[in-house]
């Protein structure tokens, strides 16, 4: 065969190029398409699962790098959630699959994890994806509230996970500011428009009128600033501007002006005369309805299809002040109060695993570390007052992005020269 034959066949029949080409293509429409097309997140899920899933089986003569210790800890936040619903089902005895749908996209995101650590991917898959997600978001929320004249923008999903995403988009865009471990020179243009997409994301969150995020914002801020500013004093004073800005955007948008000054007249109202009324006054309820229940089955909780007739029987005999939805507007109450101590303790899995893996590695890349700590503390924030595992776009795009910057994470780590490999997990 000759020379050009041999080059011609080994293009032409599949190697892992071609299915890390297909994983980046993957990675940019989850986050491009998440928010802008029904069902958009769908057609990268897909799509990256089918390819990791390929390259894991194919391995092309790579053999597969052993788990460290950091990388058993990441698995293990991510088959918490699944496991605790599956152990839930089957002591109460109520066996539904489709209550596994949500909690199961945290266990088939693991092949991404495993092939993207092996083989690798460039960052600007994640975040070019981010940046044109960020950009559709916010021109679709303005479409929806301001030229069809919707109350607030909701995308294809309901508007609270259509703010938080949009505004972690956002958030995701400013991450190009932080150092990465190639430390290369960034164009003023990339620059300019990834502030564009912060921008933008932030517009999307203040046209769906979502609340949850704008409380996360100026910690994500300062996570932003404290990974990619040294000098104290310039940290400081860029983030007293980003905060006037903001108290600024309070001052000028009637929109945020009175959503968040009913959100403190609700509160006051029901911490001074017990009064349930507005979203706040109805969360703060449904939390204590949700701790009660907890506190009635601490081991074992309501289970998965016992949250709403256990409010309706509490509602009945007064106990319960509020209107009945399918959860209480919070990640770790609900948790508790389907599945009981179980639920708690995934809950802190998840979220704790998740951050001691950002934290553990962040000096090998701080952009890397940057991103999934943004992700986590920013999803944390949102499930304070949102059941963000109970929708499956949410959900989907957490576990995702999870599963991808962890991978590139640690592929840095395991490709790092012994000098650059500053932690050693094991």
């Amino acid at each position: 065969m000759s020379a050009f034959s041999k080059k011609m066949t080994s293009y032409l029949l599949p190697n892992h190029r071609h299915f890390l080409l297909l994983v980046g293509v993957a990675v940019v429409l989850i986050n491009l398409l998440v928010l802008s097309v029904h069902r958009g997140i769908g057609y990268g899920a897909a799509l990256i699962l089918i390819c990791s899933v390929a390259l894991l089986v194919f391995s092309f003569k790579r053999p597969p790098r052993p788990l460290e210790k950091n990388d058993k800890v990441l698995i293990l936040g991510l088959v918490s959630l699944p496991l605790a619903v599956a152990l839930s089902m089957l002591l109460h005895g109520d066996w539904i699959w489709s209550n596994l749908d949500k909690p199961l996209r945290f266990l088939l995101v693991i092949p991404v994890f495993l092939a993207i650590r092996h083989y690798g991917l460039h960052r600007n898959y994640l975040l070019i994806g981010a940046i044109g997600g960020a950009i559709a978001a916010g021109c679709f929320g303005y479409y929806q509230k301001y030229v069809l004249g919707m109350g607030v923008a909701h995308g294809f999903t309901h508007k609270i996970p259509f703010g938080d995403i949009s505004l972690m988009l956002g958030m995701f865009s400013l991450a190009i500011f932080v150092p990465s471990k190639e430390n290369r020179k960034v164009p003023i243009w990339l620059l300019v428009l990834a502030f564009v997409g912060f921008c933008f994301g932030l517009l999307g969150s203040i046209c769906s009128g979502t609340r949850g995020g704008w409380v996360a914002l100026p910690f994500l801020l300062w996570l932003v600033l404290s990974f990619s500013i040294s000098s104290r004093l310039l940290r400081w004073l860029i983030y007293t501007v980003c905060l006037a800005s903001l108290i600024g955007i309070y001052q000028g948008n009637a929109l945020v002006n009175s959503q968040v000054d009913l959100a403190v007249d609700k509160t006051i109202l029901y911490f001074e005369e017990g009064v349930a009324e507005g979203s706040a006054g109805s969360r703060l309820e449904m939390w204590r309805g949700a701790w009660n229940m907890f506190l009635e089955h601490p081991l074992m909780g309501v289970g998965k299809e016992g949250y709403r007739p256990e409010a309706e029987r509490m509602k009945a005999e007064g106990l319960f002040n509020t209107d009945v939805y399918d959860h209480p507007h919070n990640d770790f109450l609900n948790l508790l109060a389907e599945l009981g101590v179980m639920g708690g303790i995934a809950f802190v899995l998840l979220y704790g695993l998740f951050v001691y893996f950002f934290t553990r590695w962040r000096n090998t890349d701080p952009q890397l570390a940057c991103l999934g700590l943004l992700l986590v503390f920013g999803y944390f924030d949102f499930s304070l007052t949102q059941a963000m595992f109970e929708h499956n776009i949410s959900t989907s795009f957490l576990a995702l992005n999870v599963a991808v910057i962890a991978g590139m994470l640690s592929h840095c780590y395991h490709s790092a020269p012994p000098k650059e490999a500053i932690r050693n997990p094991a």
